[in-house]
């Protein structure tokens, strides 16, 4: 009897070791989220005005890595500010001994798109802040018309459009934000954030509305 003990008990070994091997390599306590943004961002920075935009963010909340209350989240998000544009109008005396003048008008228009990958630490109840690295593309473009005019200012031929002069500038930098998240149904929370990018050493400030939806 003692043998067939023995036996069994040796036999078990492997299977008791393969257990505990598969306990330690356990899924990590993990929920993810999605979050569906509408924003408006303040181009004034750059001399533009305010834009709508939109923001799709995933991400997952780290259970087990908590700091008291505080849960700390992982995420990444596509941005999609918009399209601003700044327009000037201008009058130049072309030739000093004539009485005549030019009307310079200028459009400068800046598109600002980028990814974000950052975490935030969530105190479990309703407010969060939020920070990582935006990879940016910001695009530029200066339409230009010159117009003839006369000494009082009005128009004396047709607009002369010049070629546009068009840039865009790819790069990184950091991200800072803070927010609310309001429970709405069961796996859905209402969200309202206030979020400060840095882009060509200009600052664009953004808040926006939506929802976070939890699987």
């Amino acid at each position: 009897m003692k043998r067939i003990i023995g036996a069994t008990l040796l036999a078990l070994t492997p299977m008791a070791q393969a257990i505990e091997y598969r306990e330690e390599l356990a899924a990590p306590n993990v929920d993810f989220y999605l979050e569906l943004l509408g924003t408006r961002t303040d181009f004034g920075s750059f001399g533009a005005d305010q834009e709508n935009g939109l923001r799709i963010r995933l991400g997952f909340d780290l259970k087990d890595a908590t700091v008291g209350r505080w849960m700390w989240r992982a995420e990444i998000g596509l941005n999609q500010f918009g399209e601003s544009q700044q327009s000037t109008s201008r009058f130049v005396d072309p030739t000093p001994l004539l009485d005549d003048q030019e009307i310079i008008d200028q459009t400068n228009i800046y598109r600002a798109t980028g990814i974000e990958l950052g975490a935030r630490i969530y105190d479990s109840k309703f407010f969060f802040l939020r920070g990582g690295a935006f990879i940016y593309n910001l695009k530029t473009r200066n339409e230009e018309t010159r117009t003839d005019a006369d000494i009082n200012g009005n128009p004396t031929g047709a607009p002369n459009v010049l070629v546009p002069n068009e840039a865009s500038d790819s790069s990184i930098g950091p991200y800072l934000g803070a927010g609310f998240e309001f429970p709405l149904v069961e796996s859905a929370k209402l969200v309202t954030e206030f979020d400060v990018y840095r882009v060509e050493s200009e600052y664009l400030r953004n808040i926006s509305l939506g929802f976070r939806f939890e699987f």
